[in-house]
């Protein structure tokens, strides 16, 4: 009898990271067809993805929330502004830059890059102490981070960073939302990303299996700061003008909120939590500014959006507290018709060779003596 095969694990593996990748893909899609106002929504929501996907890589790997990652978002965004804006504007605006700086002008994708390998630089710096600690002790530590990162912003940079080129585009967007995700994907099934979810599950016991559980961490969080630097360079791109203000709180709880309305174990979740809290984010905006339906008119109510992405926040919390995904990521199509299959022909196998001999051996009690 015949045996149907289970799909090959490299197959199922690709497919984990393929599927996020063709969500965001039909999402470009419908933007490239879409007004200029709908289109600059979804390349923010792209953005956003980015980010998303590089807190998911530390956070959904180790258990440890971090409420620090915003730091490296205004790493990525402040380097690529010095990198990116062109020389003559660098002299009026920042004299006092050094000559290295002052005289280079980037584009493209080292912009994006090297700001993003400076944000794992300052993550490894940072790892030390706090890869140490464990649960609150260590997303304390990252939240103290960003308090110190924003008073470090504040005293250098308290005006607004203005200058950066707007080259950001829908399909550049995706492009880099592409490479968040393979890197999400190829990391989460290697080796250190096995250790690193086992220590998640049980810390005492990967310790005693020899994983060093530190080393595997700071591996992690310093991927995962090389992504959201990424990201907070797409950001500045995209916004052209930021201050000391977007990468504080606001910025720290929106990334925390769409992973867990995702799914905090799921890099299918991470996608699609900031796609779809995103979307909300963009309804409630247009609320907090006002809305005029004709015969219904809808004033101004500032903190809308905050307000309500704390609702939502609590309401996934309560009722669906693994996120969209329930911690699972995508399967390949004929996994489960596969498995299927396979159980349905094992059971033929049985029956076929099972005897009545067997049958009664296997349906008498054992005696005294065979115990």
């Amino acid at each position: 009898m015949h045996i149907p095969r289970q799909p090959q694990s490299a197959l199922t593996g690709a497919w984990r990271i393929i599927a996020p990748v063709a969500i965001t893909a039909v999402v470009a899609l419908i933007g490239e067809f879409s007004s200029a106002s709908l289109q600059q929504t979804i390349i923010t929501a792209l953005v956003d993805v980015v980010l998303t996907v590089g807190l998911y890589i530390f956070v959904g790997n180790s258990g440890i929330v971090s409420f620090g990652h915003a730091t490296f978002m205004a790493i990525g965004a402040y380097l690529s502004g010095l990198l990116t804006i062109p020389v003559f504007v660098k002299a009026s605006q920042f004299p006092h830059l050094p000559k290295l700086l002052a005289s280079t002008q980037m584009s493209g994708v080292p912009g994006v890059l090297i700001p993003a390998a400076v944000a794992a630089l300052i993550a490894l710096l940072i790892a030390g102490p706090i890869m140490r600690l464990v649960g609150l002790a260590a997303s304390i530590a990252t939240f103290a981070v960003l308090l110190i990162s924003q008073v470090v912003l504040v005293q250098v940079g308290s005006t607004t960073f203005v200058g950066l080129p707007l080259d950001m585009t829908l399909w550049s967007a995706f492009g880099w939302v592409a490479v968040a995700v393979v890197l999400a994907g190829l990391f989460q099934r290697s080796r250190f990303g096995y250790r690193l979810k086992a220590s998640r599950d049980d810390e005492f016991a990967a310790r005693a299996a020899g994983i060093d559980v530190t080393r595997e961490r700071t591996i992690a969080f310093m991927l995962s700061a090389f992504v959201v630097g990424m990201g907070g360079a797409l950001y500045g791109h995209l916004e052209g003008a930021f201050g000391p203000d977007s990468f504080y709180l606001s910025a720290s709880f929106l990334m925390i909120v769409m992973l867990v309305t995702g799914g905090i174990n799921s890099l299918a979740g991470a996608v699609i939590g900031s796609l779809v809290v995103s979307a909300i984010a963009e309804g409630l905006r247009e609320i907090e500014n006002g809305l005029n339906l004709g015969v219904v008119r809808i004033p101004a109510r500032p903190g809308v959006s905050e307000v309500g992405l704390g609702i939502l926040l609590v309401v996934i919390l309560k009722f669906r507290p693994q996120g969209i995904m329930g911690g699972h990521e995508m399967t390949w199509p004929f996994t489960r018709r596969e498995r299927q299959g396979a159980e349905a022909g094992h059971a033929l196998t049985i029956g076929a060779t099972q005897t009545p001999e067997t049958e009664a051996a296997a349906a008498s009690p054992a005696s005294p003596a065979d115990a």
